[in-house]
Parts: structure tokens; C-alpha cells; sequence
């Protein structure tokens, strides 16, 4: 569920499907199928097991598991942001917004070539060619796109900087090369080498 790209959108809705799915899990269980299970499957056939031996065990722990993700995931109510996925759609889901706002985004909704672009483009990158034109509107989709990939590029930072500073290299300026280790630039360090004569052993 992370990423660079990630929102609370896209992550959200996963969640959503994931609690859907373990509604349907115990469902099937109870009634003695597994196929969404393909290893406890392949196990049960190869070794001419019945359902019923793990039924019960696989239902109590599907059951506990639902219920947390339902009490750890209480705020999944991201209605009010269907705008940003399409601000083409009606948009009287989109609450919360200014006066100013709310006329970009219907302002928005009109523009039929902003909606050609809408659909050639990814949304963090669409919500960003707009940012001159429509910047009240950028700014609340700002606030909604951004804090899950702040928060990944992050996480990769004290990563990368945690696998660098090893014992072996405890220098306190990593600075340029924390910068490669983030840049999403492919390095080519075999071109790099091949322009170079090594130094000659004397």
C-alpha cells in the first residue's frame, strides 16, 4: 500500500476491499471451500484432507482479523474527496471546500480540454498542470494527494540512510549520497567507469 504515487484514495479503497474480501473468505470457508487459499488447497489434495480438520481454526482467526481492520480503519470516509478523482462528476460530494474553490471546480468541470488531460494523465500529475489556473482548487487537492508520498519519500529516506551507516561507514556527511540512493534517475556506472582509465599501480 505505499508508494511515491500512494494517496489515502487509492489506499483507502484497498482497505475497503481487503475487509470486503475477508467477509467473503469466511463465508466460503464455512462452507468447506478454499480455493482462495491455493497452498492450504494444494495441501489438503495432496495429503486427502477434509476442510472440516482447519474450518473452524481458519474462521476464528479470519473473524478477529476483520474485526480489527473495522476498529483500527473507523475513518475510511473519503466521499468527500470523490472530487478529486474526477472533478468532471457532479461535485456536490465535494464538502469542505471555499467559496473560491468550490467556482474553480466548477469552473473545472467545464474546461472539456483540462478533461482530455484528466484522462491521459496520472492525478498528482494533472492536479500540478493545473496549479496556476485553478489555484485554490490545487491547494485542497494538494492537501489530499500529498501527505501519503511525504510521508513514503520519508520512510525511504531513514531506510536508505539506516543501510548506509554501517560500522563500516559511519561518516557523518551523507548527504550527496543519500541523494543518489533517492534520486528515481537510473544510475550508469559502467559508462561512467568505461570513460575512466584506472590509475596505474607503480
Amino acid at each position: 500500500m505505499q508508494g511515491g504515487y500512494a494517496s489515502v484514495l487509492e489506499v483507502s479503497d484497498k482497505i475497503k476491499a481487503f475487509r470486503g474480501k475477508t467477509d467473503i473468505w469466511r463465508m466460503r470457508v464455512l462452507n468447506g471451500i478454499t480455493d482462495m487459499f491455493p497452498q492450504l488447497t494444494e495441501f489438503l489434495n495432496t495429503n486427502k484432507l477434509s476442510v472440516e480438520l482447519v474450518r473452524n481454526q481458519i474462521y476464528g482467526h479470519l473473524t478477529p482479523l476483520n474485526e480489527n481492520f473495522n476498529s483500527y480503519f473507523t475513518d475510511l470516509y473519503t466521499d468527500a474527496w470523490d472530487w478529486v478523482r474526477g472533478p468532471f462528476v457532479a461535485s456536490s460530494s465535494a464538502r469542505g471546500l471555499s467559496a473560491k474553490a468550490e467556482e474553480e471546480l466548477l469552473e473545472l468541470s467545464y474546461d472539456g480540454s483540462q478533461r482530455i488531460q484528466f484522462r491521459q494523465s496520472a492525478h498528482i500529475n494533472f492536479w500540478a498542470s493545473i496549479k496556476e489556473e485553478y489555484p485554490e482548487l490545487f491547494a485542497a487537492a494538494s492537501k489530499v494527494l500529498l501527505p501519503f508520498p511525504a510521508t513514503y519519500l520519508c520512510k525511504a529516506s531513514f531506510s536508505a540512510l539506516t543501510a548506509m551507516k554501517t560500522k563500516y561507514r559511519a561518516r557523518m556527511h551523507v548527504e550527496n549520497d543519500l541523494r543518489i540512493c533517492l534520486s528515481s534517475i537510473h544510475l550508469r556506472i559502467e559508462k561512467l567507469c568505461t570513460g575512466r582509465q584506472a590509475h596505474p599501480s607503480h
